[in-house]
């Protein structure tokens, strides 16, 4: 019998970093970067977040230079615990400028 598939394309490494998400217009909003992975993350926030947003995760990671941002899509939402939103993210990786710094970043959490 052949082994199902993951639904991911890509393994995630648990992470806590901080982090901020933008939505259009609204002003942006401190996360928590809960896993990371080179096809998306999981994050939480206090801010509400639809299925289908699409969003600008950026990240200050201790050993990038300068923050990464990252264009994505909002997958799912968990409802908020202790007004806490966990939220998957899909990663745009249009412009493929933040791939190489996402593997620096995967890299420094010993992403195998």
């Amino acid at each position: 019998m052949v082994p199902e598939r993951h639904f991911r394309a890509f393994a995630r490494r648990a992470v806590s970093l901080p982090a901020t998400l933008t939505a259009g217009s609204a002003p942006p909003a401190a996360a928590r970067l809960v896993n990371l992975g080179l096809g998306g993350a999981s994050v939480e926030t206090a801010a509400p977040l639809s299925i289908g947003a699409q969003v600008t995760l950026e990240v200050a990671a201790p050993n990038l230079w300068d923050p990464l941002f990252v264009p994505a899509i909002v997958t799912w939402t968990a409802g908020q615990d202790a007004g806490v939103t966990r939220a998957g993210l899909a990663f745009r990786h249009a412009e493929r400028t933040a791939l190489p710094a996402l593997v620096e970043l995967l890299a420094a959490n010993r992403y195998e």
